[in-house]
């Protein structure tokens, strides 16, 4: 029996969804299985009432400002919340899965066919008026899209920069990330305009988008959908991670700097104890407790593994997506 996913994915094997998922190909579909009825059913069930009603976690406004920015705020009330909506504003309702049996089945399911942890995910509910929506602007993790309730148009785009750490919306009088200025130049943070593919989704479909894919979004009807944004780390986070993990425990490296430049750190002894294969002891842990299987000896095979596998794939990346909403197709994107 096909999970709640598998059938969702139709005519999708478990297998290529996985590949498409980790080879960071974007991808639409709307199932064409025989059980989808049954699908709809659950689909059907949630509504603009029963988020407000049910949802006691964060919520957050979508929504632009007069100077044209693209704005992500937090709201401080449900009544704050009801009234944004009521005024044309798109809504977020944060971790959804903690409440919603249906997004707690689907982030299982992927998390099952992904053969990672499930909390590398987590659930985001959009409930958008008809007519809203959000403009040009990427993310900073994957997601995967499902469609709950009405029809929505999104324009998506491929990137220039490789896996951005941070999310950015281009608008005149929004500044570049500190971050993201040390790999990215102005010109790669543009909107390649020409290599924009505008996919329609209704009840049933869904999309997924690769970590820093350009997306536009706008509500043709009154819209729920369900986002399943990954947490799942890069090598640097483990390494962060590890690093402060090992550091915090020597006091001098907790202390403060003093302004006379004194130091009661060796920091040339204290990195040296802190050896590469320490390092990768504990990164292999993490990669270990989060469902990443590490097939080489070190952290240092596995990114050679990693790097090969980059270098293999095609110039031309696949984008997979559904026209006639029967079958998955492959386009190929220029450039």
């Amino acid at each position: 029996m096909p999970s709640f996913l598998e059938t969702l994915i139709d005519p999708l094997e478990a297998g290529e969804f996985a590949n498409l998922f980790w080879d960071k190909t974007p991808f639409s579909c709307h199932s064409a299985s025989r059980n989808i009825e049954t699908v709809y059913s659950q689909i059907n069930a949630i509504s603009i009432e029963s988020l407000f009603q049910h949802h006691d976690g964060k919520i957050r406004l979508h929504k632009i400002n007069s100077l044209g920015q693209y704005l992500s705020v937090e709201c401080k009330t449900l009544a704050e919340a009801q009234t944004s909506f009521a005024n044309g504003t798109s809504v977020a309702f944060l971790n959804v899965e903690s409440w919603l049996g249906l997004a707690q089945t689907i982030r299982d399911n992927l998390a099952n066919i992904l053969q990672i942890s499930p909390t590398c995910f987590e659930c985001v509910a959009f409930a958008t008026p008809v007519g809203s929506g959000v403009p040009f602007h990427f993310d900073g993790t994957e997601v995967l899209i499902l469609q709950l309730y009405g029809k929505k148009t999104w324009k998506i785009a491929p990137n220039a920069v490789e896996f951005p750490t941070v999310p950015f919306a281009p608008s005149c009088v929004t500044p570049i990330i500190p971050e993201l200025e040390l790999y990215a130049t102005p010109e790669s943070l543009m909107v390649p305009l020409d290599k924009i593919t505008t996919i329609e989704l209704k009840t049933g479909s869904l999309l997924f988008l690769p970590r820093g894919y350009w997306h536009e979004t706008k509500s043709l009807e009154l819209s729920i959908s369900l986002s399943f944004v990954s947490q799942i780390p890069s090598l640097l986070d483990l390494l962060m991670n590890a690093i402060r993990k090992h550091f915090v425990k020597i006091p001098n490296w907790r202390c403060p700097i003093r302004p006379n430049g004194i130091c009661y750190v060796d920091i040339e002894k204290d990195l040296k104890d802190f050896a590469a294969d320490a390092l990768v002891s504990v990164v292999n842990s993490e990669l270990s407790r989060l469902g990443f299987e590490n097939k080489k000896n070190s952290t240092h095979g596995w990114l050679n593994e990693i790097r090969s596998s980059d270098e293999s794939r095609s110039e031309n990346i696949k984008l997979y997506f559904n026209t006639d909403r029967k079958s998955v197709m492959k386009v190929k994107l220029c450039g």
